[in-house]
């Protein structure tokens, strides 16, 4: 059987972001009949850790986790990889691991930067290996938040030199591809999130199972997200404005970014009635909340990564109402969508066009 190794900045077993899942949904399909095994670096422990029948994850403790940037802000991503080129004890254990595989793949321009060490590139000789460029990590500096004009150079020259040093290269969208095609002679091969769709719940079933999770059959809405910084911005737009304006309807808010607004909300008057704070779910539980959801969505405005909400929203078959911004990374033939413009004005004129009672 033909083995895989895929090289991961992160720890992906727990499958609870966007990132975790992509890598998972589109290994397992693109590596059908093999066995993969996901070689990451872990913050706070290591292991093994059964994924599926022919998929496994190998955590090593990530010993630079806890340092502090030598750099400010604008240079971290460069300050990273620094570290990942400086970790001598993780580079042996993947040329070994590399050099007992038929296949290696590179995740992320972190990951994709160890080709630079001469023990890595030659470990890879006679091999087939592949550059998984998430994301055009330049194109993230447009950030609102803005970021310094040196970064973005560095980064752009950096990613373009990586670039150049792999045949194969996987991209999420076709203007990601796009733009490595012009800086490398690789082969673009054009992998879109996708997940398998779980089976639907009947109109009577739905409109149970809002009464009994939110009390009323409203017109409802759902977020999911981790308590990552522009989810945390999107959770206060949602709860903050978007409950006030849209009385009527059900906004329902899952994952562990529930926690920290349930704190920060602790008072029940402090939020509207209408905002439910879920928190994390198993997943056949968080299927069924979704599902009795009318639509879900994603006001997402920055972050990086491909967002997890889409995915869910493929999975359940539910209408997504969403920025272009947080749509990165998918076809949008692939789910039911209605898409925005990338403010909160935007979003707001969207969801009135698409809610009832939202052009009132």
């Amino acid at each position: 059987m033909t083995k895989v190794l895929i090289i991961s900045r992160k720890s992906i077993h727990k499958l609870d972001d966007g990132r975790s899942v992509r890598i998972y949904e589109t290994y397992k399909r693109i590596y059908k009949d093999t066995q993969v095994t996901i070689l990451s670096l872990d913050k706070e422990r290591s292991g093994t850790y059964p994924l599926d029948d022919n998929i496994r994850e190998i955590c090593l403790f990530d010993e630079t986790a806890h340092k502090e940037n030598k750099r400010e802000a604008p240079l971290r991503i460069l300050d990273e990889i620094e570290d990942i080129l400086e970790n001598d004890h993780f580079i042996k254990i993947l040329v070994e691991m590399a050099k007992n595989s038929d296949v290696v793949v590179f995740e992320e321009l972190h990951m994709a930067s160890l080709i630079a060490d001469e023990r890595v590139e030659e470990s890879l000789q006679g091999k087939d290996y592949a550059y998984g460029a998430h994301n055009i990590e330049r194109d993230l500096l447009q950030d609102p938040h803005g970021r310094s004009k040196i970064e973005r150079v560095a980064l752009e020259s950096v990613e373009r030199n990586i670039a150049s040093k792999y045949k194969k290269i996987f991209v999420c969208s076709r203007p990601d591809g796009d733009y490595l095609a012009k800086h490398s002679k690789a082969e673009i091969v054009f992998v879109p999130n996708q997940t398998e769709k779980v089976p639907a719940v009947t109109p009577a079933e739905k409109q149970k199972n809002k009464k009994m999770f939110f009390g009323n059959t409203n017109f409802t809405v759902s977020f999911v997200g981790s308590s990552h910084g522009p989810n945390l911005d999107a959770c206060d737009f949602i709860i903050k404005e978007l409950c006030y304006i849209f009385p009527n309807i059900n906004f329902v808010i899952i994952g562990s970014i529930s926690y920290a607004k349930a704190y920060e909300y602790k008072h029940f008057d402090l939020r509207s009635k209408n905002c439910f704070l879920f928190g994390l779910l198993e997943e056949g539980l968080k299927n069924l909340v979704i599902q009795s959801s009318d639509a879900m969505i994603n006001p997402m405005f920055e972050g990086s990564g491909s967002n997890i909400k889409v995915l869910d929203a493929i999975k359940n078959d539910v209408m997504l109402i969403t920025t272009s911004f947080g749509l990165r990374g998918y076809e949008e033939e692939a789910v039911e969508c209605v898409t925005s413009g990338n403010t909160k004005e935007a979003f707001i004129e969207t969801m009135r066009s698409q809610v009832p009672g939202g052009q009132t």
